[in-house]
């Protein structure tokens, strides 16, 4: 009988039929077999493995060495496919199937020629769609770019400071230099109003279309036009131009920055030291400015300093804040929105949110007071008390002093009392010191007690804006907060001018009873904001609406946690 070499396709087509000792013989191995046979069926011949001798030259030898059937798996050749059982067609044809990776829908062979074996058989089911997850609350430091953006806020209330403080300093000598009363003095304060007016009504557009980066640049350039026009000491109605520039461009930092910590963790310490910022700029402007003045030196040489520290400010601002475009800003606030909130329109929601306003009326009273203080405490000493133009300024340096202090330090106290509870308390201390400032004639004690009413008033403004920012949805905390802080410009500019009116017509000294019924108008502002849910206190899982729907939740949560004998203890209010 002749002996036919079978090829590669007919052996690899009986290969599933034979042992595998078998097939690996027939492929050619010359390696020694203890079965030289191999059955093919009804042939009934047995096929033994054609020596080199008996191959002729139209049959060609078989490589060995090369086989792509190799089942030794460190060979490089192995094929995984041996191991597969392969499909019988339904045709009854003999033609057997055996798999592909083209047929199996892969079409990618891995490094050695190794197909994942079954992978392709099975068909992955699609992923799921992730839940929706709040996003994390911010800190200082995480992101790590916080860390320079802290630096950067409290380098611009720095210069707030510096510029808010300057004009109760270099009131006397504006007057002598331009030959004007308190009245015409006085538009100083009130032409920032108009500044604040327009930065409210722009600020939510600002952040929309160009973030927070557009926040940092255009804030501290409209404080450089400012400063380059009062340089020049031009004429009266320049300047009064020049303020509310100057006005627009801190108008545009309150809102901001304010916004950004009270959404931050630990936001009352934050605050207080963003605005103890404030206050350290506020404490060294009046010594500066004085030391100038006494010296001889135009009033206006004290804003080529605020220059320089305003370019400053411009820089690192734009560099920090680079990547939160308007883009950003709004992904931003869309992440932080809950489900079925609708975006836009925050204008109009916020001057009907009541939150809004009781924080803006408090503001408004508040920086009122403050700016008239701080801005009248020169004259009124000077007028009152036996005592000197310089140690009257160091008297309203001791008041912003005490004023950075309080932020600083009771900005860590004021959140283990509760917001509601601390401010009420600090604002009866400000009342007893301000009537000790005002009936007690001696000039030590007057410096003592307005010192002490700084420290306390201090933390009043950045505690308030923690609870607005815990009691309105973070949609609302930009625009909500910078138009409080433009209305509390407002007052910032209102209250110092009737100030400076009554006291052209009754005196400088109707100033401590004015600043006496405007504590007592504040605190019952303050009685009248909702309760942060679980009162106020570290108490509490519900949200305020800012309709005083979190009061009640507030209390049902504590009367829950009373009948259950639970002692757990949350963060009231984080969920906004």
């Amino acid at each position: 009988m002749n002996l036919k070499l079978e090829t590669k396709s007919d052996l690899e087509r009986h290969s599933d039929f034979a042992p595998r000792g078998a097939s690996e013989k027939a492929l050619g191995s010359n390696a020694p077999s203890s079965d030289p046979t191999l059955d093919l069926g009804d042939d009934k011949e047995c096929l033994k493995s054609p020596s080199p001798d008996t191959l002729t030259n139209d049959e060609p030898e078989p490589d060995t060495t090369t086989s792509p059937r190799a089942t030794d798996p460190s060979s490089p050749n192995f094929d995984a496919g041996l191991n597969e059982k392969p499909s019988i067609p339904a045709d009854g044809s003999d033609a057997i199937a055996t798999p592909s990776y083209q047929e199996q829908g892969s079409s990618d062979i891995p490094d050695g020629g190794i197909p994942p074996r079954g992978a392709s058989d099975i068909e992955a089911p699609p992923p799921n769609d992730p839940p929706r997850l709040a996003p994390q609350k911010q800190s200082w430091r995480r992101p790590r770019q916080n860390t320079w953006r802290m630096v950067h806020v409290c380098l611009a209330f720095l210069n707030f400071g510096l510029n808010d403080a300057s004009y109760g300093a270099l009131l006397p000598t504006l007057e002598s230099y331009y030959s004007i009363n308190y009245t015409v003095a006085s538009l100083i304060f009130l032409s920032t109003f108009f500044g604040y007016t327009l930065s409210a009504l722009a600020n939510d557009l600002l952040h929309q279309t160009l973030g927070q980066r557009g926040a940092a640049f255009l804030s501290p350039l409209c404080r450089l036009i400012a400063y380059t026009l009062l340089s020049l000491h031009l004429p009266w109605p320049v300047l009064v131009i020049g303020l509310i520039i100057c006005g627009i461009g801190n108008g545009i930092a309150e809102g901001a920055w304010n916004a950004w910590i009270g959404g931050l963790e630990n936001s009352n310490e934050l605050l207080g030291l963003l605005h103890g910022s404030y206050g350290l700029g506020a404490t060294v402007a009046p010594v500066v400015a004085t030391a100038l003045v006494s010296e001889g030196k135009g009033w206006w040489v004290f804003y080529y300093i605020l220059l320089g520290t305003n370019v400053v400010e411009m820089g690192v601002g734009t560099g920090v804040w680079w990547g939160v475009s308007g883009r950003v800003f709004r992904e931003n606030v869309k992440m932080g929105m809950e489900e079925g909130e609708k975006d836009g329109g925050r204008m109009g929601e916020a001057v009907r949110n009541r939150v809004v306003w009781l924080i803006a009326v408090f503001f408004f009273l508040y920086v009122g007071a403050e700016v008239s203080l701080g801005g009248f405490i020169p004259s009124f000493l000077l007028s009152t008390r036996t005592t000197s133009i310089f140690t009257a300024g160091i008297a309203a340096t001791g008041f912003w002093a005490g004023l950075t202090l309080g932020r600083v330090t009771l900005g860590f106290i004021t959140p283990h009392l509760g917001e509601r509870r601390a401010i009420t308390g600090y604002l009866l201390l400000a009342l007893a010191l301000q009537l000790i400032f005002w009936l007690v004639p001696s000039f030590a004690v007057s410096a003592l007690a307005v010192a002490l009413l700084g420290f306390f008033i201090g933390p009043l403004f950045p505690s308030a804006v923690v609870v607005g920012t815990k009691l309105l949805p973070e949609r609302l905390h930009v625009v909500g907060v910078g138009f409080a802080a433009a209305v509390g410009g407002g007052g910032a500019a209102v209250l110092p001018f009737a100030v400076g009116a009554i006291a052209q017509a009754k005196g400088v000294g109707s100033l401590e009873p004015f600043v006496v019924a405007v504590l007592v108008v504040l605190l019952g502002v303050w009685w009248c904001f909702p309760r942060i849910p679980g009162g106020g206190e570290k108490i509490g899982d519900g949200e305020g609406n800012g309709n005083g729907e979190g009061e009640k939740g507030g209390r049902r949560e504590r009367w829950r946690r009373k009948r259950g004998g639970k002692r757990e203890v949350g963060e009231a209010g984080e969920g906004v």
